[in-house]
This record gives structure tokens, sequence and C-alpha cells, in this order.
């Protein structure tokens, strides 16, 4: 019996990706393509956290700890300050 893969309907949830390099960013979109998310990107910290001031809908982010401009650890310490 061949086995059925069944996906998430992740229709209603949105997603950052914050990651400066192309090719990880094409990977982890394709992978999630199938799921029906939203997808946002962002190249790096300061874009992350302009991404999350324009959308505050967003569920979750993937955050590439090493990325020009604004690392990862600071970009997450900036974003849960703003956050609250």
């Amino acid at each position: 019996m061949k086995k059925q893969s069944v996906l998430p309907n992740w229709s209603d949830k949105t997603l950052l990706i914050a990651e400066d390099n192309e090719t990880n960013f094409i990977v982890l979109s394709a992978l999630l393509k199938n799921t029906q998310i939203t997808i946002y990107r962002a190249h790096n910290g300061a874009e992350a956290i302009k991404t999350i001031d324009n959308h505050p809908d967003i569920d979750v982010i993937l955050m590439d700890i090493s990325m020009p401009d604004m690392d990862g650890i600071a970009t997450t310490r900036a974003i849960r300050k703003a956050v609250g």
C-alpha cells in the first residue's frame, strides 16, 4: 500500500524568513510552498524589524543567526523588546 502524504494547510498563517543567503531562502520557500503559508522575506536584521512592524500578524519567524547589518541574535532581542 502506498503511503499518502498529507501536508498541513497553513493558509491562515504567516511566516517571516530572515535570511540573507538566496539559496537557503529558495530551499525553505520550496519546502513550504504546498502548505499555502504566506511568506515574507527579510535580507537583514533591520529589514526583519521593519517587516514585523508592517505585518504584526506574522505567526512564525525563521531567523538566520549570521546576517549583515544586524545579526539574528540582536534582531531577535530587538523584536522581543518591541513586541513586549
